[in-house]
C-alpha cells in the first residue's frame, strides 16, 4: 500500500523466480550503477532503461533481464521493445 511505483517494480523483479540466484549485493550493484545512467530530468522510462542497461553490463542473463522488464511492465513503466532485453 505504501510502496512507490519504482520500489514495487524492484520488489517484483527481486522476488521473481528467474532472479532467485541474484544476491542482495548484486541487486545493490545493479541499482547503484543504474543511478549513474540517469540525468536530472530522467523519468520512469529512463529509470527502467538504466536498470536494464546496468543489468546487461553486469552480466545478468537474458531470463533475468526479462524478469526485470516484466516487473516494470507490471507497474506500468513501459520500455522500448528493441532495447528492453538483449539476447544472451
Amino acid at each position: 500500500v505504501n510502496s512507490t511505483i519504482f520500489s514495487h517494480a524492484a520488489y517484483l523483479m527481486m522476488t521473481d523466480p528467474a532472479t532467485a540466484g541474484i544476491s542482495d549485493d548484486m541487486w545493490a550493484t545493479v541499482f547503484y550503477h543504474a543511478l549513474y545512467r540517469l540525468s536530472t530530468d530522467s523519468v520512469f522510462t529512463d529509470g527502467r532503461a538504466a536498470v536494464l542497461s546496468a543489468a546487461r553490463a553486469l552480466g545478468l542473463t537474458s531470463a533475468q533481464q526479462t524478469a526485470i522488464a516484466d516487473a516494470f511492465d507490471t507497474v506500468g513503466i513501459p520500455g522500448d521493445a528493441a532495447s528492453s532485453v538483449v539476447a544472451a
